[in-house]
C-alpha cells in the first residue's frame, strides 16, 4: 500500500470511530473496486453525474476520467476531511 492509500485508510478509520452516522465504510475502496465498479457504466456518454458520499475519491478518479469534457459532474461529501481530498483529486483531472 503506498503512502496516500495508507493516508485514505487511517483517516478512514479516525472518521468512522468519530462519526460512525455519516462515515459509511471503516476503509476506502480499493481502486481495483472502484474500477470494475465503473467500467460498464456508459460514463463516455454522461451528461451528467451526481456521486453521493464520495469520501477520499476512490471512485470520483475513475469517473471523472471517463467523462466527456462537456458533462457535469458533481460530488456531495457531507463530512469535510475527505471532502477535500476529492476536490483535489477533480480539480487535478
Amino acid at each position: 500500500m503506498n503512502s496516500d492509500g495508507l493516508l485514505n485508510s487511517s483517516l478512514f478509520l479516525k472518521e468512522f470511530l468519530a462519526k460512525p452516522s455519516v462515515t459509511g465504510a471503516i476503509a476506502p475502496s480499493s481502486a481495483f473496486l472502484a474500477g470494475t465498479m465503473v467500467e460498464n457504466l456508459d460514463l463516455p456518454n454522461a451528461k451528467a453525474v451526481l456521486e453521493y458520499g464520495p469520501g477520499t475519491g476512490s471512485f470520483t478518479e475513475y469517473v471523472v476520467q471517463r467523462l466527456p469534457p462537456a458533462s457535469k459532474f458533481v460530488a456531495i461529501e457531507l463530512n469535510p476531511k475527505p471532502g477535500g481530498r476529492v476536490q483535489s483529486k477533480v480539480s487535478q483531472n
